[in-house]
């Protein structure tokens, strides 16, 4: 079957396939380049308090909350570009197959992210926006490790379950998300892999029988 073979097959247009993987992990790190701008103004409350604090405005106590948010909030942030980019990194030499399963899988997560951040508008708990749930950064976490257990072994993946569990702190203690909007983003990459695999498993039974 046409799909299942572009989608599984190296030899089947190779070249078209490795367009498709490129055009579709730029639209998707350029679509999350506002969120990535909106990750620092989410946190100018901190950084104005960091100012007082080199000014000597504020106690020490408040200072030292503020830089550790701070540290974490642009920690998380560049984390989650790293993990994204491993994936496709690794599909530049495992094949464009590779590349393209993972520019699809990096894709619906992140438009199904934008539409529920939209469609629900929750206000963060710090009030910067109404863009909480779900976390994109957990989902961006839970994303890769799932396709990275799926494609390899889990003894591979494990490390990146344990990034994720430290992006999920990262944004509930810098007061981005809750609790709900972290879980929501370890739910969708999930709900997403599984409807992916079901489908690719269906084509595939369709070809042998067909």
């Amino acid at each position: 079957m046409f799909i299942f073979k572009f989608y599984t097959d190296d030899a089947f247009f190779p070249r078209f396939k490795f367009s498709c993987a490129i055009a579709l992990l730029l639209i998707g790190f350029f679509a999350t380049t506002k969120n990535k701008y909106n990750t620092f103004n989410d946190n100018r409350s901190l950084s104005f308090i960091s100012g007082g604090c080199f000014f000597g405005k504020q106690d020490g106590a408040v200072c030292s909350e503020a830089n550790a948010k701070a540290f974490v909030a642009t920690s998380s942030m560049v984390f989650r570009e790293a993990l994204a980019i491993v994936p496709a990194v690794i599909g530049f030499v495992a094949g464009p197959s590779y590349l393209f399963q993972y520019a699809t899988f990096m894709s619906l997560n992140y438009m199904a992210t934008e539409v529920l951040k939209l469609s629900v508008a929750k206000r963060r708990p710090n009030g910067a926006n109404n863009k909480s749930f779900p976390s994109g950064h957990t989902v961006t976490a839970m994303m890769v490790a799932l396709f990275v257990h799926f494609k390899h072994k889990w003894k591979y993946a494990l490390p990146l379950y344990f990034f994720v569990a430290v992006m999920g702190w990262a944004r509930i203690y810098t007061r981005a998300h809750d609790i709900f909007d972290v879980m929501g983003g370890l739910m969708l990459p999930l709900f997403i892999g599984v409807i992916t695999i079901l489908f690719v498993s269906a084509l595939q039974r369709r070809r042998k029988n067909g």
